[in-house]
C-alpha cells in the first residue's frame, strides 16, 4: 500500500473506498498533538473554541473527495480561512455561500472547510461542498483538527497568516462586514 493510501486509510478509518486502515509510523510523521485543553475561569462558561490569536494552527492532515491530501505544509505561504462545519448545521449551511463569496473577493486567501465529524461521514462532508457549489474542496479528517482546535460550536472560522499563526477566530454566522474584519489581519495589502 502506498504512503498516500495508508495516510488516507488512517484518516478515514478505512471509510473511504474500502481502504484498510493501518497506522502510519514514520520518523518524519509524528503522532498528532494532544487536543488543546479548554479552560474557563471559575464560574464562567467554557470558551467555544480553544484557539486564540497568536497561537499556531493545530497539526492536521485531511482528505478531499478526490483523495487529495491537505496538511499544514500545504498552507505554508498562504493566508488561510478555515471553517469547521457540520453538514446538518443550519448556520453552517447559511455560511457556505458567504465562504464562496469570500473566495471570489479574496483570491489570495485559501478557504478550507473542515467537517467536524459529529455524526458525519466522509460523504456527508463532501456532499456539503457539492450542495452549495463551493468553488473549493471540503475536507474530512474524522474530526481530529476540530478537536485539536477545541471547537465547540459551528460554524467556527479561523483566520491564519502565511506562517500558520492564528490571527482571528469567529464563532457562528458572520456578516460580510464581520468576515472582512476577520480577514483584515491576513489579507495581503
Amino acid at each position: 500500500m502506498t504512503t498516500r493510501r495508508r495516510l488516507l486509510a488512517a484518516l478515514t478509518g478505512g471509510a473511504v473506498a474500502g481502504i484498510a486502515s493501518r497506522p502510519i509510523a514514520r520518523a518524519d510523521n509524528p503522532a498528532p498533538p494532544a487536543p488543546v485543553p479548554i479552560v474557563a475561569a471559575p464560574g464562567s462558561s467554557p470558551p467555544l473554541v480553544a484557539l486564540t490569536p497568536g497561537m499556531p494552527l493545530p497539526t492536521f492532515a485531511a482528505v478531499a473527495r478526490d483523495y487529495a491530501l491537505l496538511g499544514n505544509d500545504d498552507l505554508a505561504g498562504w493566508p488561510t480561512l478555515l471553517m469547521f462545519f457540520a453538514s446538518w448545521c443550519p448556520h453552517c449551511q447559511a455560511e457556505a455561500p458567504r465562504l464562496a463569496a469570500i473566495a471570489a473577493r479574496y483570491p489570495a486567501v485559501r478557504v478550507i472547510p473542515f467537517a467536524v465529524a459529529d455524526h458525519e461521514t466522509p460523504n456527508d462532508a463532501f456532499a456539503f461542498g457539492e450542495q452549495f457549489a463551493l468553488p473549493f474542496p471540503t475536507y474530512w479528517d474524522g474530526g481530529r483538527a476540530a478537536r485539536a482546535a477545541g471547537v465547540q460550536a459551528y460554524p467556527t472560522l479561523v483566520a491564519a497568516d502565511v506562517t500558520g499563526i492564528v490571527r482571528g477566530v469567529a464563532v457562528g454566522e458572520q456578516t460580510e462586514t464581520q468576515l472582512d474584519a476577520l480577514l483584515a489581519p491576513i489579507v495581503p495589502v
